[in-house]
């Protein structure tokens, strides 16, 4: 089944902050982020992304699309088999640093919730400060009748804050 046809529901949570925002109460306003939100479509295919930037005081902005979930840093490689779904992420950029966790198979009815932090510089020669981001993927596979299932806990969990992606932007390395 292609992509654009799988049975996911896909929320997509991105909280990108500077160096302002890594003390104090700008760093207490980022830390409330939420990692997940209420859906407002169950209809699947659905990808429901929220973006918190700190220029923005972390006000969520918010879209939601009836598309396969891909998202502009992470790759999403999802292949439905039977009555399992081979959910693999990736990253376009082919400088990171770090490899990613293998692939994981969900069947129908769970869902993961995958966390990873990630910092880069917008150029190779700039003097502009490191960008963060801790980005939050929630993804079901088969039918979801419940808004608030992201809001509870997955049936499965993959945890990448702890390794630092350092991302330069055009440094080929």
């Amino acid at each position: 089944m292609a992509d654009d046809q799988v049975d996911v529901v896909a929320q997509f949570v991105e909280t990108r902050w500077g160096k302002d925002s890594r003390g104090g109460a700008a760093a207490v306003r980022r830390a409330a982020v939420p990692i997940a939100y209420a859906l407002p479509d169950l209809c699947p295919p659905v990808l429901h992304s929220v973006l918190h930037r700190e220029e923005e005081g972390f006000a969520p902005q918010i879209s939601l699309k009836h598309v396969a979930p891909t998202f502009p840093i992470v790759r999403l490689r999802l292949e439905e088999g039977g009555d399992a779904l081979r959910v693999l992420l990736g990253t376009d950029w082919y400088w990171a640093v770090r490899s990613r966790p293998p692939a994981l198979r969900l069947r129908r009815g769970e869902w993961v919730r995958w966390r990873a932090f990630h910092r880069w510089q917008p150029s190779l020669h700039s003097r502009r400060q490191w960008i963060y981001s801790t980005e939050t993927l929630n993804l079901a596979f088969g039918s979801v009748t419940d808004p608030e299932l992201f809001l509870g806990e997955p049936t499965r969990f993959v945890d990448e804050r702890k390794n630092l992606t350092i991302y330069r932007w055009g440094s080929g390395e």
